[in-house]
């Protein structure tokens, strides 16, 4: 008897598969968007590793562009996959995605939006044409969008707490456009990749500096190409990548300025079995990286021009403990467990340091996985955090704390060059459980605690003790009024969190009376527990507690709540949130009546779709085709706004109506026609 692999099968028994129809019910624009709803569905808290049809490639994302019916399944991958698949991050989910044998579509996309308050639209189009023929791809995707800027003069509530402020502008009016290209192609034995890009965008807002106000104009073009190959050199698994990207920035108004960057990254990783144990083999993986980039810029009294180089090599090691039970074997007794250990140097202009990784990863049972992580690693900074030009951002509205007002504040951007790299000490726990009955309920939860140490951020809310702290961030005028805010990046001295998350994803059987034929429904919640988070912002400062209201405050809870259903031709897509509120103090390890109190916000996204013409095979295909789809999305159905009030209950200055979302509640109406 002959048993035949299946196509795209990963080397691990999937905890989750998703059908045609429960991907297509997503409403996801592509493969990339399908991806991200699948990974925070199953509690994945950070970017999962991408395999594709059951194998690493150099550039996954290359293929991440298509349409989401190009798909022929997704695998959730259980977390042992890991130690095998992963890339040095042992907390990673593995998803293992599996496209057609073959595709072909001409694809246009055309939408509006508009605020239900009035004053802002946008209009976007895309066109795009995407084909798969076996291991062969190509697409071409243009793109292009436009949005109105939002006046202060459009929004009359607005006004009443700013009087003065009509010529401001809340919103940004932008234009961008973007082509990209991207192939994949069989060479022999090996796999070449390219993926290459052009984008250009304008945009103009009024801001107030010194007493007048001002229009900005910014203009921005970039240019970026990515060649990548894997295959197999001397039993070696190898893949390798080489970048690079060109771009010019330039702003006209309150910080005249003018930049060109460039940049090239050089990615080369190799992995084979250097063993076998009585468990199984152990794989070790080699990596590389090389980046060099440099930047130019001009403002109106200075030139500057900055060069970063950074080097990363390193080595995991995946090391099989115990094995899978096997019918008719011996062993195998305690389900399959590994061990992952990881090691790598950096070396950058920004500071250097040692990565180093511990994963472990058991199961003890098909439907229950266990795994922990120990890392320890150096993080540089970008590009764009060190070496942005400084420009001056969109108004903001704070509570200024000195006042107890309401102030519309310029706040300034770019880049710190005098940044240093950041250490992050990380353990967790996780276990994870199902799929369970037909309904295939899968379960998860995790602790996770962080040290940090210089963490890159920007300044948290600017309490007193925040502007005390960095004096040289704030500026006010002659009457004390706070006027701008210096929100460039800093390094923090340190912080220390501690998380417990839980998930839970549930979905209906397949072809049942609820569905009906072809249909799907899905849901999916998840909830995080804040039990500790602390920071010492700058050194010689003491500790300050943010779930109690120091340094900004933070809420203690998160809740999602997502629904996808199709049942014939309609789809619908329901996302929620909510975050418990929390106090905001004035003086760090005190409460006091100039206090805020943060209000509990939540916030409900609806999407309802309808196939209003399937060509070709009729209607009764589970998967979108030839005709047209109309989309109707509400972003913030309920019209929520963050909300805050006084300790004495009146509403705080800075938290009126349109002060943090002017724009609200949205409408977008959809057309997407394939040819």
């Amino acid at each position: 008897m002959t048993v035949m692999a299946r196509r795209g099968a990963a080397g691990f028994a999937p905890d989750r598969e998703f059908s045609p129809a429960e991907i297509d019910a997503l409403g996801a624009d592509d493969i990339g968007d399908v991806v991200g709803k699948l990974n925070a569905a199953v509690g994945g808290q950070t970017p999962p590793v991408v395999i594709i049809n059951g194998q690493r490639v150099a550039d996954p994302e290359a293929l991440l562009v298509f349409p989401p019916d190009a798909l022929a399944r997704v695998e959730v991958l259980p977390p042992t996959a890991t130690a095998i698949y992963g890339d040095g991050d042992p907390t990673r989910r593995v998803l293992n995605v599996v496209l057609l044998r073959r595709f072909d579509s001409y694809d246009a996309a055309e939408g509006v939006t508009s605020s239900t308050s009035g004053g802002y639209q946008a209009l976007s189009g895309e066109l795009k044409r995407s084909r798969i023929v076996e291991a062969d791809t190509s697409q071409l995707r243009l793109q292009a969008r436009g949005n109105s800027g939002l006046s202060a003069s459009d929004r009359p509530d607005y006004l009443q707490d700013h009087p003065g402020s009509a010529a401001l502008d809340l919103r940004p009016q932008v234009r961008r456009v973007a082509a990209d290209l991207s192939l994949t192609r069989s060479l022999g034995d090996w796999r070449g990749a390219f993926r290459g890009g052009v984008q250009a965008q304008r945009s103009r807002f009024v801001v107030g500096a010194d007493g007048r106000f001002i229009a900005n104009r910014n203009s921005s073009a970039a240019l970026n190409g990515k060649v990548s190959l894997s295959g197999n050199l001397l039993n070696w698994s190898v893949r390798s990548s080489l970048s690079g990207s060109l771009s010019r920035f330039s702003t006209e108004g309150a910080t005249p300025v003018r930049s060109n960057e460039r940049s090239m990254t050089l990615d080369t990783s190799v992995n084979r079995n250097v063993l076998t144990l009585p468990a199984g083999p152990v794989a070790l993986d080699l990596s590389g990286q090389v980046y060099r980039s440099r930047s130019l810029s001009a403002g109106a009294n200075a030139r500057t021009s900055l060069h970063g180089r950074t080097g990363t090599v390193g080595a995991d090691l995946s090391i099989p403990l115990t094995r899978a039970v096997t019918p008719g074997e011996g062993g195998g007794r305690f389900g399959p467990s590994f061990l992952k250990l990881g090691a790598s140097h950096r070396a950058a202009d920004a500071g250097s340091g040692d990565n180093l990784t511990l994963g472990a990863f058991w199961s003890p049972l098909k439907v229950v996985s266990l795994n922990g992580a120990w890392v320890h690693a150096t993080e540089a900074p970008t590009d764009l955090q060190r070496f942005a030009p400084l420009t001056t951002g969109q108004a903001i509205v704070v509570h200024d704390f000195r006042t107890g007002r309401s102030v519309t504040v310029t706040p300034l951007l770019g880049g710190n060059a005098s940044l240093r790299s950041a250490t992050r000490d990380m353990t967790s726990l996780g276990v994870s459980a199902g799929p369970f009955t037909t309904w295939r309920v899968l379960a998860g939860a995790s602790v996770r605690q962080a040290r940090l140490a210089r963490e890159i951020g920007a300044l948290p809310m600017p309490t007193s003790d925040i502007e005390a702290a960095f004096p040289e961030r704030f500026r006010r005028d002659d009457a004390g009024d706070l006027i701008s805010i210096d929100q460039r990046p800093i390094n923090i001295t340190s912080s220390s969190t501690r998380l417990l998350t839980g998930n839970l994803s549930i979905s209906a059987p397949a072809d049942s009376a609820l569905v009906g034929s072809g249909g799907a429904l899905q849901l999916s919640l998840s909830y995080s527990l804040r039990l500790n988070d602390t920071t010492v912002i700058r050194d010689g400062l003491s500790r300050m507690d943010r779930l109690s209201g120091d340094a900004g405050g933070v809420a203690r809870q998160e809740f999602f709540i997502g629904l996808d259903a199709r049942r014939d031709r309609m789809t619908l897509n329901l996302a929620g949130h909510r975050q418990s509120g929390y106090r905001l103090r004035q003086i760090s390890g005190q409460d006091g009546p100039g206090d805020l109190d943060i209000g509990a916000f939540s916030m409900i996204d609806l999407k309802l779709g309808y196939i209003v013409i399937m060509a070709g095979r009729g209607a009764e295909s589970a998967r979108r085709n030839q005709g047209l789809t109309v989309n109707l999305a509400v972003e913030n159905l309920l019209d929520r706004r963050p909300e805050a009030h006084l300790t004495d209950g009146r509403v705080a200055p800075g938290y009126g109506r349109d002060d943090r979302d002017p724009v609200g509640r949205s409408v977008k109406l959809e057309l997407l026609q394939r040819f």
